[in-house]
């Protein structure tokens, strides 16, 4: 046996066959959707390295082109042809612009440290814009990984995490110190912060909707210690682990729509809290097996949550019904038009040669608002903050983000 599964030998070692189809054994350090297509998936593995399905809820066999421990992956969230990923002991970052046809080198810049398990995070705004580390350094690229620049003279970074409300802020935790760094250009320079929530830090996860919340996870195994929350950008930690069981934290994600229901994967699956914290259970649904959860997302479009499993492959489950997203249309530029936006209250669309049939207004958590059914409308009796415009006309559905202030 080993990462790939089972061989079989009937000379006494000298031949190997392998036996391990319908084993589904792959270990998985991470899991990546490409906003674009939700069949597009690719993440990096345990010693049999990368892998990737442009099908992946139809074709259950998925393409390996590149072999050995293989981590922190990326798709560009404008073109889901494009790839980013690292390797531990061989290109350490590559970048692919064909779907993984092939793969070229993008380390100018960067020493020829390695380091294990190392990030790539690509920011939620820009996409040629990319962090990672190795041992001694971080490391920020704003052509898509053609040069590099030194952030940093620290490194072994287990997570980058850009606030999604203002992504010059971003966090970065160096895996066994606990040490938190915080950034407020981006990334380009970086301060560590006198607060931790602990150590190994295995994971941080940054509030869709609220500046300065951020999440993180703790690979310990002590009684209430497994995951924390930030409400002012990492200055201070407070414990929300309460009844989460004392097994090792291993990564985090938030619901879009409710900032209360965080998921967070462990050493036995996946767990769930819809109270912000307040009290956790487990949300296997009685299928995923009690493993080791490697990485895990909520995935926009269709509102499913995706893990990649260590030694048991990829899962998705959706979790309740599926809510607007900024991500479920993307329109040709100038079919669509909301503005002002942010508002003060009036709301004007236009339309290229379509009709409007409704005009839904939905909170964060998923709850409609108001209806209407005309191109210009005030929202001004709603409270300050983010909401979501779906659009009927009649010829397709629009959702679009609009910021009343």
């Amino acid at each position: 046996m080993n990462d790939g599964g089972v061989n079989y030998t009937s000379d006494g070692g000298n031949n190997w066959t392998s036996i391990s189809n319908g084993l589904i054994t792959h270990q998985f350090y991470t899991l990546v959707s490409a906003q674009t297509d939700p069949d597009v998936v690719i993440g990096g593995a345990q010693d049999v390295g990368f892998f990737s399905n442009l099908q992946a809820h139809e074709m259950p066999a998925w393409d390996n082109r590149i072999n050995g421990d293989v981590f922190g992956s990326a798709i560009d969230f404008t073109d889901k042809n494009i790839w980013y990923t690292t390797s531990f002991a061989r290109y350490r970052r590559i970048k692919s612009i064909n779907s993984g046809l092939n793969w070229a080198l993008i380390n100018n810049g960067t020493s020829e440290d390695d380091q294990w398990r190392m990030p790539m995070v690509m920011h939620p705004e820009n996409p040629l814009v990319l962090l990672s580390s190795n041992d001694y350094f971080m490391y920020k690229t704003v052509d898509g990984g053609a040069n590099w620049q030194t952030t940093a003279n620290t490194g072994y970074i287990s997570c980058f995490e850009f606030d999604k409300t203002n992504p010059n802020l971003v966090y970065a935790a160096k895996l066994h110190d606990g040490i938190v760094y915080r950034s407020v250009d981006a990334g380009s320079s970086w301060a560590a912060l006198g607060s931790s929530p602990g150590s190994p830090i295995t994971d941080l996860a940054a509030d869709l909707h609220q500046l300065g919340v951020v999440y993180a996870t703790v690979g310990s195994f002590a009684d209430q210690n497994q995951v924390f929350k930030s409400t002012n950008g990492g200055n201070s930690w407070v414990n929300i682990s309460n009844n989460f069981p004392p097994i090792p934290a291993t990564t985090l994600c938030v619901n879009p729509f409710n900032p209360n229901t965080l998921y967070v994967g462990a050493d036995l699956g996946v767990w769930k809290t819809e109270d912000g914290g307040g009290s956790w259970s487990l949300f296997n649904n009685g299928t995923l097996p009690y493993v080791v959860i490697g990485d895990i997302h909520y995935y926009e479009p269709d509102s499913t949550i995706r893990v990649g499993t260590y030694g048991r492959g990829y899962w998705k489950i959706k979790d309740g019904e599926q809510l607007p997203t900024i991500a479920q249309e993307v329109s040709a530029e100038g079919e669509l038009n909301i503005f002002p936006n942010p508002t003060n209250g009036m709301v004007n669309l236009h339309l290229a040669n379509q009709k409007i049939q409704s005009v839904r207004i939905y909170n964060t958590v998923g709850e409609i608002e108001n209806e209407y059914f005309s191109t210009e409308f005030s929202i001004s009796h709603l409270p300050k903050g983010i909401y979501f415009v779906l659009v009927q006309t009649d010829k397709k559905t629009f959702t679009r983000k609009i910021v009343i202030q």
